[in-house]
């Protein structure tokens, strides 16, 4: 089979494994019915496939030929895969404002259809209000072009003429609108996805001028949906631009639409979750830990329709909870969670961003415990996993770290290797800032002096890295580790041996 066509055979597979248990349920109840007290062969290839851990084509193949020799298996597929869909819908019925919308629209066409004109017309205008107010044009076009063909059948069409074009035509320019929005604001995501974050002039002035295009629309109230839109472009421009506190106030103004329009946030949970995680962000960046807790306690309240669904919530909020546990100044109660939040990761392995965010910071939280060994061993194996281009700064914290703790432990033969490792890999990756020079200098120059001379180079390097984190272009960097908390402490444990000295 040609390379490009091995993703297709694993489809059907990927939507079984991916139903809850409750669907599952339904499916099985209401779609399956029994040939003479036997399962149907799609029946037996739903079990067979559900059975499977991971897709293996050629054991799958294997066993469907053992089971179901007799069958047309490309069509059995195509079949138990239209029925899962079919099941699906039903299931989900009701559950969003578009399935509701559409299923309003398909009622009043067999009214139509049965010259029901003024019960269609009822309907017609029920799903139109309901549109407009969650501000979904497109949907609400369909009913105004439907409320065009009742109204010339009732013979009311030219008097109500002149108001139903002007309505279509208001319609299409919130439509317009909408449809710049959503371009823009994938714009703004692309360049945060490649550039952030960002460590020169060039990325910001790129999301700046894409900032420049969004329009003022002269003062006018926008629609919930467009609202939502507006704030993200603007919240994603200041996040990037290092000014997270304006970024957290227009993701907290987004959860409050989706709380005053629970039928827009119903309708889509998907980017309900996302704006939770855009703000619990903001919040860590702002370093407004009380407000970062508010949104994750939100967000453990969100119900999951899948066991994938439940370990990415869950995946998620560790990596948050895990950034406060590593930047709060009294952690010490933070071993049961440390517990909790290792065993899941054994329990359900993954090579996500997250993990590896949880990971980092786990390491943070063992060498604020005084536990060195641990926060060592911790790191080596974060280091051998796989990073994604957009959370480099992860490996980058991880090294540093590294060489902090093997500093400290006194292995000055190892630091010097982990030193020059570290500096090999910032210029490869094109990631030799400011703040990393700073850091790799100190440690080159404090490896060769005596312990007497150390605590003016630990001084020197707290002012250093002071007035770089002034620098919006690298505030950033000290996001993820407190460099100046840590220096704090190795003062304050040097000053009396330097006196001495």
């Amino acid at each position: 089979m040609p390379k490009a066509e091995k993703p297709n055979a694993s489809y059907l597979f990927e939507l079984i494994k991916s139903l809850s248990k409750s669907e599952k349920g339904y499916f099985k109840k209401y779609y399956c019915k029994e040939d003479k007290g036997e399962k149907n062969s799609y029946v037996v290839l739903f079990d067979m496939l559900d059975g499977f851990a991971e897709y293996d084509e050629q054991k799958i193949s294997k066993a469907i030929d053992k089971k179901l020799s007799d069958a047309n298996i490309p069509s059995l597929k195509n079949y138990l895969y239209e029925q899962i869909l079919k099941s699906m819908r039903a299931y989900h019925a009701g559950d969003s404002i578009a399935s509701e919308l559409r299923d309003i629209l398909a009622n009043v066409e067999v009214l139509y259809t049965k010259k029901l004109f003024q019960q269609a017309l009822s309907l017609n205008q029920k799903g139109k209000q309901k549109a407009l107010i969650l501000d979904l044009p497109h949907q609400t076009i369909l009913f105004l072009m439907m409320e065009r063909n009742i109204l010339s059948f009732m013979h009311a069409f030219p008097s109500k003429r002149e108001e139903l074009f002007n309505e279509i035509l208001s319609v299409i320019k919130d439509l317009e609108y909408s449809t710049k929005l959503f371009y823009l604001d994938a714009q703004i995501i692309d360049v945060s996805n490649q550039y952030y974050p960002p460590r020169d002039d060039a990325a910001i002035t790129e999301i700046t001028k894409l900032y420049e295009l969004l329009p003022d629309f002269d003062g006018r109230m926008l629609p919930p949906r467009s609202q939502l839109l507006y704030n993200s472009i603007a919240a994603s421009y200041y996040f990037f631009i290092q000014e997270p506190v304006k970024a957290m106030e227009l993701r907290k103004a987004n959860l409050d639409i989706y709380d005053k329009n629970k039928d827009i946030q119903n309708s889509n949970k998907k980017n309900y979750v996302t704006a939770l995680i855009n703000f619990i962000n903001a919040a860590h960046e702002a370093n407004d830990l009380k407000a970062a807790e508010q949104g994750i306690t939100i967000l453990e309240k969100v119900d999951a329709s899948s066991t994938t669904e439940q370990h990415y919530y869950k995946e998620l909020i560790f990596a948050f909870k895990l950034f406060s546990l590593s930047h709060e100044s009294e952690s010490g109660a933070g071993s049961a969670f440390i517990k909790e939040a290792e065993d899941f990761f054994v329990l359900v392995p993954s090579a996500s961003p997250h993990r590896n965010a949880s990971l980092l910071r786990i390491c943070i939280y063992y060498f604020h415990q005084n536990q060195p060994e641990k926060a060592a061993e911790e790191i080596n194996t974060l280091l051998q996993r796989d990073f994604a281009d957009w959370h480099k700064r992860i490996p980058v914290h991880a090294r540093f770290l590294q060489i902090i703790i093997h500093y400290e432990l006194g292995n000055s033969f190892l630091t010097d290797s982990l030193l020059r490792n570290c500096y090999r890999f910032l210029k490869k990756k094109k990631m030799l800032y400011e703040p990393e020079r700073i850091i790799l200098n100190f440690f080159k120059r404090i490896l060769a002096r005596p312990d007497n001379e150390i605590v003016e180079l630990f001084i020197q390097l707290r002012t250093e890295l002071e007035e770089t984190a002034e620098n919006k272009l690298h505030r950033n960097f000290f996001t993820e580790f407190n460099y100046i908390r840590w220096l704090d402490k190795k003062i304050n444990s040097l000053k009396p041996v330097a006196f001495d000295s």
